[in-house]
């Protein structure tokens, strides 16, 4: 699997190269309906999938390989094995269910920041801060 990519505000070279933009059209797809007495696992990841930025972007047939997943994620949880495991992270790999998924495909997903936001940001750069002086 190649590297993850940098972000682009970590890029050294920002004025090289602008990250694509998307205009999302009206009307997206819908996320097709899980089955009942699917495991609570495979429910959430559904759930979890559905709520992501990423989704936006999704046509039928990624709804259909989700929902599809979803049913490896409940095979998976009565009959654990590594090959259905390594199956369940590639398929979620190729509906970037991860930042590194996005990343390798060159997509970021930014949310607009509330005041919520910007005290966790400035915690996280009072961290990075603290680590800096420790030369770690």
């Amino acid at each position: 699997m190649p590297p993850i990519p940098k972000r682009s505000e970590q890029r050294r070279r920002r004025n090289s190269e602008e990250p694509d933009r998307l205009t999302l059209r009206a009307a997206q797809a819908k996320p097709l309906p899980l089955r009942r007495g699917i495991h609570p696992l495979a429910r959430r990841w559904y759930k979890a999938l559905t709520d992501s930025g990423q989704s936006h972007f999704y046509e039928p047939s990624d709804w259909a390989v989700a929902l599809l997943l979803a049913e490896a994620i409940h095979d998976f949880v009565d009959d654990p094995k590594a090959a259905k495991l390594n199956a369940i992270l590639h398929g979620s790999s190729s509906l970037m269910a991860t930042e590194g998924d996005r990343r390798r495909m060159r997509l970021e997903l930014t949310r607009e920041a509330n005041a919520d936001d910007t005290e966790e940001v400035a915690v996280v750069t009072a961290l990075a801060d603290y680590q800096d002086r420790l030369g770690t």
